[in-house]
């Protein structure tokens, strides 16, 4: 169904680089401005520097990108692979005090196949900020993360062999420690190969990346085939035990006051709404209320929570094709309705708590399970933006893939 590939990674030399953790960055879209400035002080070559580097306009900035790029391949910080390859990476954590590790392979993947399925809606201005950095670089600088399903336990029993060598390298960030192994025996790359192409592979993390990429290859398509017709995944299985997925809650401002004033009665006319204190219940406390389909909302009635719900002799029924997750119940009845709102997302309930003051209005929402992201895209469905948050994100800088050229 999707067509998967070794590939020739574009790879830190570490004889160049004093640690390798210090070159890596978080994702473009989780750098905050103060995290931008500290990765770029850890060292001269870290990724963020081509992430998102500075520049005198827009659009110098991708120049520079691209120039930073050609500078550090010619000086041996960047080399390439001789040879095609896999990769498998692990990647240990801690959360809620508990040591976790996540495990995928890195490869490329066929865009022009129906089998990679989205689970979010993306945002114009992303792409095009993606976009223009890959056609400057002509690399895909990070990885797209997906899903995949391995019944039949085919994958995970090959990657636990590969894992008991000596890796490639390992890398410490704060709180993280990151290993790779480079794959690249005949037959157990065409093995892999065959059973991660076997089903559809659901976009964890990176829509905005997909479509760039998915953008690009249409731009090159006239030049025939070349390593642009692939991009860069991770693939994880959907029943790791290390992938987790936290909520994303929403809070808002610039509500019409109007609007606002007659929001209990369009709750009570879709929900059932109970009413707690929030007082004595510690911020996560309040996640721990909320069931599957149920939606918490702060800041209609001081000092209380409302839980609501769906009613089942709710007065408007689901709009076609609608979903039953709580995020769904929450867009579909309550936000695609509210005129001129303004709403910031945290997957943090202690930051919904300590801003509250700043905003009309609060909702909670509990996590999407793997299974259930899994469903919708397969069903051809696409959750509200900022529906999860896959954690930890996988960092930037481990492997760069270029598209220009040969695969």
């Amino acid at each position: 169904m999707v067509e998967v590939r070794p590939f020739r990674g574009l790879k830190y030399n570490l004889e160049m680089v004093n640690a390798c953790g210090d070159v890596l960055c978080p994702p473009y879209d989780v750098i905050p401005p103060a995290e931008k400035r500290a990765c770029m002080a850890r060292s001269p070559y870290n990724i963020v520097h081509l992430e998102l580097g500075g520049g005198n306009g827009d659009n110098d900035r991708y120049t520079k990108a691209a120039r930073t790029l050609k500078e550090w391949q010619e000086t041996d910080v960047l080399v390439r692979d001789n040879d095609r390859a896999l990769y498998l990476y692990d990647h240990h954590f801690q959360f809620q005090g508990c040591n976790h590790r996540r495990r995928g392979i890195m490869a490329a993947v066929r865009l022009d196949t129906g089998g990679i399925m989205p689970h979010e809606s993306t945002h114009a201005a992303a792409r095009q900020d993606r976009l223009q950095l890959l056609r400057a670089t002509r690399t895909q600088i990070s990885p797209i993360f997906v899903l995949y399903d391995d019944p039949g336990s085919q994958v995970a029993p090959v990657m636990e062999v590969v894992s008991q060598g000596p890796p490639l390298l390992e890398a410490v960030t704060p709180g993280e420690v990151h290993r790779l192994w480079r794959i690249a025996g005949t037959e157990t790359v065409s093995a892999l190969c065959r059973h991660l192409g076997a089903g559809p592979l659901i976009i964890a993390d990176g829509h905005h990346r997909f479509e760039c990429a998915r953008a690009y290859r249409q731009e090159r398509r006239p030049e025939g085939a070349g390593a642009w017709d692939f991009t860069m995944m991770v693939m994880v299985a959907t029943d790791d035990p290390g992938l987790l997925i936290r909520p994303v809650h929403r809070m808002v401002r610039g509500m019409d006051t109007e609007w606002l004033g007659g929001l209990q009665g369009k709750l009570a006319a879709d929900f059932e709404v109970e009413s707690m204190p929030v007082e004595g219940r510690m911020p996560e406390g309040l996640l721990n209320l909320l069931g599957g389909g149920d939606i918490g909302v702060l800041g209609a009635t001081p000092g209380r929570v409302q839980l609501l719900h769906r009613s089942p002799s709710a007065s408007r029924p689901l709009p076609t094709g609608g979903g039953s997750l709580s995020v769904e119940l929450l867009h579909q009845l309550v936000l695609e309705e509210v005129p001129g709102a303004d709403i910031i997302y945290t997957h943090e309930v202690e930051e919904v708590v300590r801003r509250l003051g700043e905003f009309q209005i609060a909702f909670l929402v509990p996590a999407v399970s793997p299974s259930e992201v899994y469903s919708v895209a397969r069903a051809g469905k696409k959750l509200p933006g900022k529906s999860t948050y896959f954690q930890p994100k996988i960092p930037t800088g481990l492997v760069l893939f270029p598209v220009d050229g040969e695969l």
